[in-house]
């Protein structure tokens, strides 16, 4: 139940960071990116977090930050499978290992 919840809500988030425009849109990205703790990397390394962070990567206002978040938590990242995936997906691992390229690869 708590997995159907999460895919749900994932859904809505990604749809509305490509559908909505403008005050909305800004709103949640600025929601987002304001996550206590490095929520951007601990997204990330969430089967359904990782979905939410490549669409947030995708909102030109919120591009850099989400890039900058994600390569401060690099170290980390490469060690989880999501992490990993997402960092390869975004052309953002700078040293890939064998397993991130086969996750990237198995994924497409």
């Amino acid at each position: 139940m708590r997995a159907a919840s999460a895919c749900r809500l994932r859904h809505r988030t990604e749809q509305a960071l490509e559908q909505c425009g403008g005050e909305e849109c800004n709103y949640l990205v600025s929601h987002l990116l304001r996550l206590p703790g490095g929520g951007i990397a601990k997204l990330a390394c969430h089967c359904f977090g990782a979905s939410v962070v490549r669409a947030l990567s995708a909102v030109p206002s919120a591009h850099d930050v989400v890039v900058s978040s994600l390569m401060r938590a690099e170290g980390s990242l490469r060690k989880d499978k999501y992490g990993a995936m997402l960092l390869a997906q975004l052309g953002l691992d700078s040293c890939p290992t064998a397993e991130a390229s086969q996750i990237a690869f198995a994924s497409v």
